[in-house]
């Protein structure tokens, strides 16, 4: 039987969390075709009563939950991400209660057999990727920074993701950055070890203005990417022959 994970952090969700967390769970029955799955919650420091709503939904879903003091979405994902150590993960979603892409999902499961890593990109098809101008220029920059000095392929690296255990077993226990940079430093040593990494277009919009100082984050990011150079050196030097296929919104919806 496989053990099946999807990774959820939350930060002040208690309006939505009850409402989404049950349309998740339907949509992933539908998906994974009635096989046992877990939502690992990884309340990230909230001041709200998401952990008491987290409480009631165990009662309802299954549900697991752990806390990650400080707010931080990359250092949340990676706390949920440890959470599952001793729990022998065949398959982990990483997904967000806001927003997700069905087609999407259903999609990397489909072909979960195939790759190694499944990335669902807002920048590749911008007929779905609803923001604002700065947040796209923003998007832009930093993924165009990615593609100049890692020769990375990928059009974006933050979306949701589905991983496999080989990943999980081998890549993750090797990256320690966080905040966004978490997920960069994932893709990127998976990419580099060889691992078959597949991005497809997913629908994005904004739904509500960033948590985080638009000009703090630019600070953080600059630094934060030396450090991200620096870890990636040793996996550029070693690359392995690499494998990365980018796929259209269409081949999602066959």
């Amino acid at each position: 039987m496989m053990n099946i994970y999807i990774v959820i952090p939350l930060h002040n969700e208690e309006d939505i969390l009850e409402k989404n967390i049950k349309r998740l769970n339907d949509i992933f029955i539908k998906i994974l075709n009635k096989k046992l799955f877990n939502f690992i919650l990884v309340d990230n420091d909230s001041t709200d009563g998401t952990a008491q709503k987290i409480e009631i939904l165990k009662t309802k879903y299954k549900i697991q939950s752990t806390f990650c003091p400080q707010p931080n979405y990359g250092k949340a994902i990676k706390h949920g991400l440890n959470f599952l150590n001793d729990k022998n993960p065949d398959y982990i979603f990483l997904c967000d209660i806001e927003q997700w892409d069905e087609p999407f999902l259903k999609w990397s499961w489909a072909k979960k057999e195939v790759y190694d890593i499944f990335i669902g990109t807002k920048r590749s098809d911008y007929t779905l990727y609803k923001t604002t101008k700065l947040r796209f220029f923003l998007s832009w920059g930093l993924n165009s920074l990615i593609n100049l000095c890692f020769k990375y392929p990928g059009t974006d690296i933050h979306g949701p993701k589905l991983i496999n255990k080989s990943i999980y077993r081998n890549i993750v226990p090797e990256c320690t950055l966080d905040r966004g940079q978490y997920d960069i430093e994932i893709v990127l040593k998976s990419y580099f070890s060889g691992y078959k990494i597949a991005e497809a277009p997913i629908i994005y919009s904004d739904y509500r203005k960033t948590r985080i100082n638009i000009f703090k984050r630019i600070i953080y990011n600059l630094f934060a990417f030396y450090k991200l150079r620096k870890k990636i050196s040793k996996y550029e030097k070693n690359s392995k022959h690499v494998f990365f296929n980018q796929f259209s919104r269409n081949d999602l919806m066959k």
